[in-house]
């Protein structure tokens, strides 16, 4: 079981809907066997962390968690 945590992040949590939704960033993102298991601050993953853990420092890097495949194949527009 491989955990992975990552730290000192901008991580996008949530966001409000509209035109004047606001993003809302987490600082830790938890990941185990290829999988996010928990976003938030690190009080409140460091109940899950345990032992065997790597930590990265993202040195305030923007992380973006999603399910979506961002990618468009642009040439192949109306076949």
């Amino acid at each position: 079981m491989t955990k992975t945590l990552f730290v000192n992040g901008r991580i996008l949590s949530k966001t409000e809907t509209g035109l004047n939704g606001k993003a809302h960033f987490s600082d830790c993102m938890l990941i185990q066997d290829d999988k996010i298991v928990a976003i938030g601050s690190r009080n409140e993953i460091s109940q899950a962390l345990g032992s065997d853990i790597q930590i990265r420092d993202l040195d305030q890097r923007v992380i973006l968690p999603s399910f979506i495949d961002g990618h468009m194949h642009l040439l192949l527009l109306g076949t």
